[in-house]
């Protein structure tokens, strides 16, 4: 059977499972968004956190240990495009107060057959494990005799592949091994997988910022100046849809997907927790989240100053926001469902296929 089929299939089984009873009425963390189907990497944490995936959706995205997660992962010259992202458990642990907790080990024996239906569908050449938790959620697959502490960044045979145990990107964990040894942990993973050399690493939160990503924002906000959060996302669609349509490959290795409202750009959201560098910052309107220009004179300035590689994209850009000028959220949702990209997604869904989250625009950046 197809990898994508099994994939949809195992989505609606984890969506069906009841086996964790505090767990019945949380989402599942697992979908499209998790990356693409085969990869050479998967990287395996521990739950969804409560802030972060199990309210967006995406594997580390949305708090604290997704940014730290995210910088990493773009540090060493890797993307969202080309890994494939999970967790022990596909459901947020919760306390009785809400809060996160650690998930028990019969929780992580009740998902370990998910797991290992998911390395079989994704095929990785590497399986990086994110904390100790993670770890041990492998040995239920196959036993490997391993732990965090004496084993961490070193390459091991496991169930037909590498196994290479790394430290959870969370804060509590960068206590025990900081940023700069957990970046190195994602070089080593990265030559394994890709053969890569280092790139220059980016040591900083503010550093991790796109250029072309910066430039995109500023230059949409001026000449917008402000406008919703929602439209912001399907701009940076439809200039990567139209960039791609026009020179065969993509402008940026922004990780786009398509969800419940149309494409979802997970860079984006990373990047507007750092108005300072991006040159724009999210205020709200009646509930309403909106995009306005933000941040020092300075900070303005450069972010708009970057150039783009491509010489055509700056009147690419100017042409879609002619375009969509004045229209609506409505009519610019319907705008993104109309290329071709979505408009074969919605096929594919009306027949009754899995596709929320799945990523759009999928092609090598040059």
């Amino acid at each position: 059977m197809r990898a994508d089929i099994c994939f949809e299939t195992l989505v609606k089984a984890v969506g069906a499972c009841r086996k964790c009873s505090r767990m019945n009425d949380v989402a599942r963390v697992l979908s499209w968004a998790n990356g693409p189907l085969p990869a050479k990497i998967m990287f395996i944490g521990e739950a969804p956190g409560r802030l972060g995936a199990d309210q967006t959706g995406v594997p580390f995205h949305g708090d604290v240990a997704g940014r730290n997660f995210e910088l990493l992962l773009a540090s060493s010259g890797m993307s969202r495009n080309e890994v494939f992202v999970t967790n022990a458990v596909a459901c947020n642990p919760r306390k009785s107060d809400g809060t996160n907790d650690t998930p028990s080990s019969q929780e992580i024996r009740n998902c370990a057959d998910h797991l290992r239906t998911q390395i079989e569908i994704v095929q990785p050449a590497v399986v990086a494990s994110l904390g100790a938790r993670a770890l041990e959620a492998l040995a239920h697959i196959e036993p490997h005799g391993l732990t965090l502490s004496d084993d961490v960044r070193t390459s091991h045979r496991w169930f037909g592949r590498i196994l290479v145990p790394l430290y959870h990107p969370g804060q509590r964990a960068m206590v025990h091994r900081n940023f700069h040894n957990q970046l190195s942990d994602y070089y080593f993973v990265a030559r394994l997988a890709f053969g890569r050399k280092k790139k220059r690493p980016i040591l900083s939160p503010e550093s991790r910022i796109a250029p072309e990503l910066s430039w995109l924002v500023s230059r949409t906000l001026s000449t917008h100046h402000e406008l919703s959060l929602f439209a912001l996302h399907k701009i940076v669609y439809l200039f990567e849809y139209e960039f791609l349509r026009l020179n065969g490959r993509r402008f940026t290795s922004l990780f786009l997907i398509r969800q419940k409202e149309g494409p979802y750009c997970t860079d984006l959201a990373s990047a507007l927790t750092r108005p300072d560098r991006v040159g724009a910052e999210v205020i709200f309107r009646q509930g309403k989240p909106f995009v306005r220009a933000a941040g020092s004179q300075a900070s303005l300035f450069e972010a708009s100053q970057v150039r783009p590689t491509n010489p055509d994209a700056e009147e690419l850009l100017a042409r879609i926001l002619a375009r969509v000028r004045g229209l609506s959220d409505a009519r610019l949702k319907m705008m993104t469902y109309r290329t071709p990209p979505m408009r074969e997604l919605l096929k594919q869904e009306r027949s009754g296929r899995y596709c929320l989250n799945r990523p759009l625009l999928v092609a090598a950046r040059a």
